[in-house]
């Protein structure tokens, strides 16, 4: 209704930022035929949430969040290289998005630099995965995936291992059911940053294999046992850590510990619109040949506040 207001003081940030709102909060839904997941079931309690359009959106918003800024032109981040347009001030989460448990970190190896620029680094890499994965076909299903891998990531200049950081917001946090609220409080948050110890300036991300048979570059300070969480039909990935709040608490919450960067298993343009695999974990049951053996897997509600929602989302393929 009316005309359109423009306003060029506003950032790239600021633009990127109202869209998602509008998008999340007001905008008229649609049903999406190619989220084939039931919405009203993904969580594990088997307790119905009320509306598709509010699991819609969650589901989406993510992929919603990458497509806009790759629309802007990359421009957000540029911003925030350049200048102090985008404040790094403590935000709330105000998005609750739905991600899916990929696997869980069981060996965490070489660093980049030390994986491509070393033989040896890398030969011991392969190597050890039958430490974890002892079938023929799972073996040959992990060299398929890291040889494309490995051809990507040799190209990576140090803006992309940037982007592979921890992102220290003790507000972003997920947990398996509609029906529990995660709350981390100081203390439980600074017992679990004192489980990082790291340079932060060093910028260099390690090489990790995951159930589900999950390969990635995780940022130092990930460690064994962390989850790498996905999202519907696009690459964004994130490392988070399983935290018990309480001992009569029988759902573990997780806490972010940073960006990640993982091969695809899928290949998206052969399923332009849907991801099979994605749907299928998010709605608790496993793919055929995909099987993981973590006590963790199904569909995650993720507070997230919009600058990580940002900084997830940056350059990521839909």
């Amino acid at each position: 209704m009316g005309s359109l207001r423009v306003d060029y003081k506003l950032s790239f940030y600021d633009i990127w930022e109202s869209l998602i709102h509008f998008v999340f909060f007001q905008a008229k839904s649609i049903e999406r035929n190619e989220i084939q997941v039931e919405y009203a079931e993904i969580n594990s309690v088997g307790q119905r949430d009320n509306g598709l359009s509010n699991n819609e959106r969650r589901v989406s918003i993510v992929r919603t969040a990458g497509v806009v800024q790759k629309a802007l032109r990359q421009q957000i981040e540029m911003e925030r290289n350049s200048s102090n347009a985008i404040a790094d001030t403590i935000q709330y989460p105000v998005i609750r998005a739905v991600g899916y448990i990929a696997g869980e970190i069981v060996r965490i190896g070489p660093a980049y630099e030390s994986l491509i620029g070393s033989f040896r680094a890398h030969q011991n890499w392969t190597s050890c995965w039958a430490d974890h994965y002892q079938a023929a076909e799972d073996l040959e299903m992990l060299r398929r995936i890291n040889e494309e891998y490995s051809a990507q990531i040799l190209s990576y200049e140090t803006h992309h291992l940037k982007r592979i950081q921890l992102i220290r917001n003790s507000n972003v946090v997920a947990w398996p059911t509609t029906n529990l609220e995660c709350d981390l409080n100081s203390t439980s948050f600074e017992h679990f940053q004192s489980g990082i110890e790291v340079d932060e300036t060093e910028v260099d991300p390690q090489i990790c294999l995951g159930t589900g048979y999950v390969i990635g570059l995780v940022p130092r300070g990930a460690r064994l046992g962390d989850v790498i969480v996905r999202f519907w039909n696009c690459d964004a990935a994130i490392v988070m850590r399983p935290i018990t709040l309480s001992s009569s608490s029988a759902e573990p919450c997780f806490s972010l510990v940073g960006r990640a960067d993982v091969a695809e298993v899928l290949d998206r343009q052969a399923t332009p619109g849907s991801d099979p695999r994605a749907e299928q974990y998010l709605s608790g049951a496993a793919v055929p040949g995909f099987e993981t053996n973590t006590q963790h897997k199904g569909a995650l509600f993720v507070n997230l506040d919009m600058r990580t929602l940002q900084l997830i989302t940056a350059c990521i393929s839909t």
